[in-house]
């Protein structure tokens, strides 16, 4: 009896890890009077699936939940010309939070706003999230592990393989993929959908160790169909 309980508590620990996700929040306003937009609708797309909410009486939306990756965010309004946020990145484990979004009254019902999101500079402290468009422009991409001190500083990589974080001992990294704990990743970048890389301030979901993490979410069907059409998209825009 133990034993079957000990395994659905570690079943149920890995299915917690893996069910993370994240969430877009933002305000809408009218271009011109600066006046807040209530019931405007905020949606996006995730495979066949639409995942949409509307504006509350002072204009604000939170959409979630929503899984880590890049998302086209489309907004519509009565009276207002389409506006569309392309190449909002949403990670695993965090709120992506959006500056005021400004529709521009209008009775061209074909007239669309399109603004590109982009990423902040300043990444949230000891925690760095990459997804697969940042993988692509890094060098040595094919080997994650030896790829990881690109992305801070605070991560060495010796020649065979072993991984210090901030001068913690060998050993002291954990890995997870797809919310469970690997002793390394043999994962191709071209399936890694995300990767969270902690250098300190662990979250304790993870574990209780001196070093860093690095938890890797790879691609769904759903997530590949939606980069396809997100280039599809891009390649007819252009």
């Amino acid at each position: 009896m133990k034993k079957i309980i000990i395994s659905f508590v570690i079943i149920f620990a890995a299915f917690v890890v893996k069910a993370q996700t994240g969430e877009i929040k933002g305000k809408v306003i009218d271009a011109e009077s600066k006046e807040t937009l209530p019931s405007a609708s905020v949606y996006v797309t995730y495979g066949n699936n639409t995942i949409g909410t509307i504006t509350d009486s002072d204009g604000n939306f939170t959409l979630k939940p929503l899984n880590a990756g890049v998302y086209n965010l489309i907004i519509t309004y009565t009276g207002y010309n389409n506006y569309v946020y392309e190449g909002v990145r949403v990670s695993s484990e965090g709120i992506t939070r959006l500056p005021q979004i400004a529709l521009v009254s209008g009775i061209d019902l074909k007239a669309v706003t399109i603004k590109e999101y982009l990423k902040p500079l300043i990444p949230s402290e000891n925690r760095i999230e990459i997804i697969a468009g940042d993988l692509d422009k890094i060098a040595n991409n094919r080997n994650i592990i030896a790829a990881l001190p690109s992305f801070s500083a605070d991560i060495t990589v010796t020649e065979n393989n072993e991984v210090y974080f901030r001068g913690s001992r060998a050993g002291d990294a954990a890995y997870f993929v797809d919310g469970v704990k690997v002793t390394e990743i043999k994962v191709p970048s071209t399936s890694i959908k995300s990767m969270m890389v902690y250098t300190g301030g662990v979250p304790s979901k993870y574990g209780d160790f001196m070093g860093g993490c690095v938890v890797v979410e790879t691609l769904s069907y759903f997530d590949w169909l939606n980069m396809q059409r997100a280039k599809e998209n891009k390649r007819v825009s252009n």
